[in-house]
């Protein structure tokens, strides 16, 4: 029976729902992911979730670090603290997880990302430190990850990790010949080649790239930097309109955003 409106502690994320415009659901501290209808926010939860544990802990719960729905809005898929993925049915019943993924990642790691491919059943998620991983699962089977990058550690604790088509951006910190500090890099990956590593764009020591953002219709990459800029990458071929409008009218000021090709 749940007796609050609401959460009882902090709420870790917020995703809508793909195909239900009035819904989202929450997932907080309290060990609960929420399900609201927009429209009956202020009365109550239209469901909860609470979940539990797999290896043990303090009133056999465990609280989810994010969730959110799949692509097709069937199923929630939830990271949690004790370094496992729960997949729930969107619509019930709740009382377990369909699917579970023990040891994802280091138990008390934080996941700073799950990112969903558009296309497929293919989603990634990622551990912070000491994990420092990115993994790539498929929905259909979870029994082990498709592909693991290891050693993408990150200097930001909200590190994103972004899909565009079979492309897999991520940022990471690399240590470079010639500097005393690592450099903050963006990656890309192929996954059509076995994620081969296709392109690679380098910060100045200093900064870090922190949050991530690929248009998919005007084909630009925005970059949230620790120095308080956002760069703007794009392709002359690929890309049009958005930072491109800036160049053509008096030429790209340094510190505006940059150029990268991207096949």
């Amino acid at each position: 029976k749940t007796l609050t409106k609401g959460h009882t502690d902090a709420v870790h994320s917020i995703h809508w729902s793909p195909i239900l415009s009035d819904s989202c659901l929450t997932c907080s501290a309290d060990s609960t992911i929420r399900i609201w209808d927009v429209n009956k926010v202020t009365e109550k939860q239209t469901a909860v979730i609470r979940l539990k544990t797999n290896i043990g802990g303090p009133a056999g719960r465990v609280y989810p670090l994010l969730s959110c729905y799949t692509t097709d809005g069937k199923s929630i898929i939830s990271s949690v603290d004790d370094g496992s993925i729960l997949i729930h049915p969107s619509n019930g019943p709740y009382h377990r997880p369909t699917k579970t993924i023990k040891s994802a990642h280091v138990p008390k790691s934080p996941t700073s990302c799950i990112a969903l491919h558009s296309n497929s059943f293919l989603f990634a998620t990622r551990g912070s430190d000491p994990d420092d991983t990115i993994k790539i699962w498929d929905l259909r089977n979870v029994s082990t990850a498709v592909h693991i990058l290891n050693d993408v550690g990150s200097l930001s604790p909200y590190s994103d990790v972004v899909w565009h088509n079979d492309i897999l951006m991520i940022n990471t910190e690399v240590f470079k010949q010639g500097f005393d500090a690592p450099v903050s890099v963006l990656r890309f990956y192929d996954a059509a080649d076995e994620y081969k590593m296709v392109r690679q764009i380098g910060l100045s020591t200093g900064e870090n790239y922190t949050r991530m953002k690929w248009h998919p219709r005007i084909e630009q990459i925005l970059a949230g930097t620790s120095s308080g800029e956002v760069k703007v990458y794009y392709d002359e071929k690929m890309s049009v309109n958005g930072a491109r409008l800036v160049g053509r009218g008096g030429g790209k000021r340094k510190g505006e955003g940059g150029m990268v090709g991207i096949g």
